[in-house]
């Protein structure tokens, strides 16, 4: 048997779009630069790039990877994925959408030295607001 949520057949019947989690970050400028999505109660979230983005290069001449952060207003920061420079990923989350990002209100996007930090110790490329859309 096949499950759908209410919230697929409206968005497939053209109602309303579906409950999910959405940000939108900017440079310091104001610029957008990426938009960040997953369904409310998903496990996978999307990161698309809409602005440009000019990566950092490392002493090494490597470039060192775009890490994105959720920030609630309570606890640690804690990583989300890692930004692809241009187009869109798509990675797995370690549980839904709404118990990781429920208390969620700012995203960001840091330099690291490694795709998988602790905590956040690079420079702060982009930010933005974590939104629910429902």
């Amino acid at each position: 048997t096949l499950f759908v949520t209410s919230d697929q057949v409206a968005l497939r019947a053209g109602d309303k779009l579906p409950q999910a989690y959405v940000g939108l970050l900017t440079d310091a400028a104001g610029s957008g630069k990426v938009l960040v999505s997953s369904l409310r109660h998903g496990r996978t979230l999307t990161v698309k790039v809409i602005g440009p983005i000019t990566p950092p290069t490392a002493a090494s001449g490597a470039n060192p990877p775009l890490v994105l952060w959720a920030v609630s207003a309570e606890g640690a920061p804690f990583v989300l994925g890692v930004v692809p420079v241009t187009g869109s990923a798509v990675s797995a989350l370690p549980d839904t959408s709404e118990k990781l990002l429920s208390k969620v209100t700012k995203l960001m996007v840091t330099v690291e030295s490694s795709a998988t930090p602790l905590v956040p110790s690079g420079t702060v490329l982009y930010t933005g607001n974590c939104a629910k859309l429902w």
